[in-house]
């Protein structure tokens, strides 16, 4: 599979990932793209120089999912993240949206029942980037490598990217 294939496949597909690595990478102009690749190291990323962040899974976004993959299996793929970040001792953020305003429902039951004791970080804004209690909590984990995860690419996923390498992280 050549390079054009696989950018093909997955502009044209909504994997889980290849769809926001597109989407980010398409929203960086090049410049801004070179200039945060140059503080960052190569290699493999490890579990003590991670958190996970997870945007805004909660039932109001799971029911406008328009996917291959389903929404059962979205959150299945979302309980094994948070499975995998806890037994490797990653912190995990999590973040939802319009809560306190009564405009959306809380973190979907199944997801924050792996996430015992974890109060998720309610915010008014779109760009949980933009919202300070969030940044704090990362900010808080000392952590530079920033695993995100979230339901919708254009919206929840790739404004706090793009911020965050803005802002010398990696994600």
């Amino acid at each position: 599979m050549t390079g054009k294939d696989i950018m093909s496949k997955s502009t044209s597909r909504r994997g889980i990932l290849g769809g926001a690595a597109v989407t980010a990478g398409a929203a960086l102009t090049s410049a801004s793209f070179a200039q945060a690749q140059e503080h960052h190291s190569k290699g493999v990323w490890k579990f003590a120089e991670c958190a996970l962040l997870l945007v805004d899974y909660q039932p109001e976004m799971f029911r406008a999912v328009r996917s291959e993959t389903s929404s059962a299996l979205i959150e299945l793929n979302a309980r094994f993240l948070i499975r995998a970040a806890k037994a490797f001792g990653v912190p995990v953020i999590l973040s939802t949206v319009g809560v306190n305003d009564n405009v959306n429902g809380p973190t979907v039951q199944a997801i924050a029942d792996e996430l015992p004791g974890t109060t998720a970080i309610d915010r008014t804004t779109m760009d949980a980037w933009e919202d300070v209690n969030f940044r704090s909590a990362v900010e808080k984990t000392g952590r530079k490598r920033l695993v995100f995860g979230a339901l919708w690419t254009e919206i929840c996923l790739v404004y706090p990217v793009v911020d965050a390498l803005r802002d010398g992280y990696e994600a």
